[in-house]
């Protein structure tokens, strides 16, 4: 069974949130508002080439995760995580590309992630803050509530980084005291409502869950009338539409099935192709062509 997205993300946010008072609801909100707000915001955009194929959102959120710390067994963003200051956060777009927030120059990061990342079909945008500071003020937030405060109020981080809090109440004053009694702090945004109740909420990178991703186990791939061999330590497997991935001796999936061509691991690098097609030599045997061949190390990573 699929793991929801709504599931996963409230997963995600109650393991960030631990140690909260329980007379709260906590959940992170990436709302309909925070996306539209940052539509105008993102730039930098890379050209689109023609006739190419784009490459997955969720696979740059994979090698940005990488960047900062993740490895196979857990993919995604958390708190003691290596993050460097300009990072304020990263959602997918209505062009359905990734869009990395920054705060500082855009043009310069763009340039260190294009080389860090493997590539460029991703967007940019402006953050307001780093996610250090928010994380920093997400823990202070978390101890002013629980010493400070026992009514009901949700919380979420949007896409610019600020961090929305919605207080039950009748009248704003609740708000005016709640930043003067419990906490404030300049990325904060308050709103009131009569009840409060779990926001709608959506995964950063909206595909299937990274952990269903890697947790699954798919067939070998298919070579010389049999399974793929084990080489450099990994093997080739692949999904019901014919994705090349890899996984280890063990069968642990560690890059998702997402090439359309492949070849075994040698020296620590494959070579790949997300677009390509197979030939026949004659009968029995046949060769892959296509004209986007690269090399990928065992993240999954482009690399020269």
């Amino acid at each position: 069974m699929r793991i929801s997205r709504v599931s996963m993300t409230v997963a995600f946010v109650i393991l960030l949130l631990c140690g909260c008072s329980k007379s709260y609801k906590d959940v992170v909100s990436y709302s309909g508002t925070g996306y539209t707000e940052q539509k105008h915001e993102e730039e930098n955009f890379a050209p689109d080439e023609e006739g190419a194929v784009q490459e997955p959102a969720w696979t740059y959120f994979e090698r940005l995760s990488y960047l900062f710390g993740a490895d196979s067994t857990c993919v995604g963003m958390t708190d003691d995580m290596n993050f460097p200051e300009w990072y304020s956060g990263c959602f997918v777009n209505d062009r359905d590309r990734l869009t990395i927030n920054v705060v500082g120059d855009t043009a310069k990061i763009r340039d260190i992630l294009a080389q860090q990342l493997g590539g460029n079909e991703f967007d940019l945008g402006i953050g307001v803050c780093s996610i250090n500071e928010q994380i920093k003020t997400r823990r202070l937030l978390r101890e002013a509530i629980a010493k400070k405060y026992n009514g009901d109020l949700t919380s979420g981080t949007n896409p610019d980084g600020t961090i929305s809090i919605c207080i039950q109440g009748n009248n704003d004053s609740i708000i005016s005291n709640f930043k003067r009694d419990v906490f404030d702090a300049p990325i904060l945004r308050f709103t009131l409502a009569y009840t409060i109740g779990l926001i709608t909420i959506s995964n950063p990178v909206d595909h299937d869950s990274q952990e269903e991703r890697h947790s699954k186990r798919y067939p070998a791939f298919q070579f010389d009338n049999g399974d793929d061999y084990v080489v450099d330590g990994m093997y080739r497997i692949v999904d019901d539409q014919g994705r090349i991935g890899y996984a280890d001796e063990k069968g642990n999936t560690v890059i998702i099935p997402r090439f359309k061509c492949a070849f075994p691991f040698e020296n620590g690098k494959a070579k790949v192709a997300d677009t390509g097609e197979k030939r026949q030599y004659d009968s029995e045997h046949w060769y892959w062509e296509s004209n986007g061949w690269y090399y990928i190390d065992k993240t999954g990573r482009k690399i020269d």
